[in-house]
């Protein structure tokens, strides 16, 4: 599945359910969208159809139906936030700086808040180590923002500046434009965003 062929609205709209989604287990609703969004119901229910033709999104019938991100939908939010080598901002251990991040690459999305990524990093951070608490984003397009402990830690070869890790995601969220400034390689680095898994 292209990022490309999704639209502006497409995107707001997906970008949207794996937000409200990573606050709870149950699916979204409709009404919740539009509303987080600004749109009429009816507009989104048409959209909706669509991600889930794109299969970015399942429908889950019944009372308590609604949509679901499918693992795909997580793969395409990525990519539209890191269509090149981005400068992002990280926080390792409470340190807060900005990183060179190649890319992040999700393995698993068994819960919308439960997830494993691994992500690889060329300059800007401390190697990390097992354990670590690390969060990383928002990512430049998608507002994409991770947050967990270091599973593990790949190898890479000697002379690559390249440092890869697995991610245990525990919190996932995007952030909207309007919420947050482009990443820079200013002196003063942004904090990455960190949902409250209490909210709404």
């Amino acid at each position: 599945m292209s990022s490309n062929t999704l639209t502006p609205d497409q995107t707001e709209i997906l970008a949207a359910v794996v937000d409200l989604i990573a606050t709870r287990e149950d699916a979204v609703r409709t009404d919740e969208i539009a509303e987080r969004v600004d749109r009429n119901p009816y507009t989104i229910r048409t959209e909706m159809q669509q991600l889930t033709a794109l299969q970015l999104l399942d429908g889950i019938p019944g009372p308590r139906g609604g949509y679901k991100p499918t693992v795909e939908a997580y793969r395409t939010l990525d990519t539209r936030g890191l269509e090149k080598v981005a400068v992002v901002p990280v926080d390792h251990e409470g340190i807060a700086t900005e990183a060179v991040v190649e890319s992040i690459d999700f393995r698993s999305v068994n819960a919308p808040d439960r997830c494993r990524a691994t992500v690889t990093v060329r300059t800007g951070m401390p190697s990390p180590s097992p354990g670590d608490e690390i969060s990383i984003g928002p990512t430049p397009n998608a507002g994409l923002t991770l947050s967990g402990t270091v599973e593990s830690v790949e190898s890479v070869e000697p002379d690559d500046s390249a440092a890869a890790f697995v991610l245990d995601v525990d919190e996932m969220a995007t952030v909207s434009v309007e919420e947050r400034e482009p990443a820079t390689s200013s002196t003063e680095p942004n904090h990455a965003a960190t949902v409250d898994s209490t909210a709404d």
